[in-house]
């Protein structure tokens, strides 16, 4: 967009935007869209970026957008990280989602590495979790349980799986070797 615009130009703009948002019900419309449009306006036009920082009433409008869209935005940013297909850092995802929850951001974070764990046979859950910084212990767990699973399941033995993804939870290890002994008598039973 010209950044030479006029200011009642891009309010206009913007309250073409926000009109779109407000009359969308839960079965038309695009609130999510509206957002994405007022962000990357946002982030390519100083002056509309200005407009917004200094108008209370657009600023207004903006958080009620935030709030209304934040699921069907949150939604999409889980479907992005989870698609094998995605080439965007999860940071790039988590932005162009205006994702600012560290909730949110860690769940995203977590798809990204357990959808690295299913697609990279060598990916081991360190790797994966500092890849895509997630942050939280219990989300961190979740992943190296997925990538031990994982490696126990292609044959790897316990042990070493156990090791090579940094699995220090007892139980958790209990049960990985439990899969282990169940995996080799269903291996074991296929050829009697």
């Amino acid at each position: 967009m010209d950044d030479n615009l006029p200011d009642d130009v891009l309010s206009s703009i913007f309250s073409q935007l926000a009109i779109q948002a407000d009359s969308a019900t839960p079965f038309e419309g695009d609130p999510a869209a509206a957002f994405y449009e007022i962000n990357a306006l946002r982030s390519t036009n100083q002056r509309f970026r200005a407009l917004i920082e200094n108008d209370e009433t657009i600023r207004s409008k903006i958080n009620k957008l935030e709030k209304i869209s934040l699921f069907d935005r949150a939604t999409r940013a889980m479907k992005e990280a989870e698609n094998p297909a995605c080439t965007k850092t999860t940071n790039d995802i988590i932005t162009y989602h205006g994702l600012t929850d560290p909730k949110f951001q860690d769940r995203v974070r977590s798809a990204a590495a357990a959808r690295d764990i299913d697609a990279i046979p060598d990916m081991v859950a360190p790797a994966a979790i500092e890849l895509h910084g997630v942050t939280l212990p219990d989300n961190q767990d979740s992943i190296k349980w997925r990538a031990t699973r994982r490696d126990i399941i292609a044959g790897m033995a316990a042990p070493t799986a156990i090791e090579r993804n940094e699995m220090t939870d007892r139980s958790m290890q209990d049960r990985a070797k439990m899969i282990l002994g169940e995996h080799s008598r269903q291996e074991g039973g296929r050829g009697r």
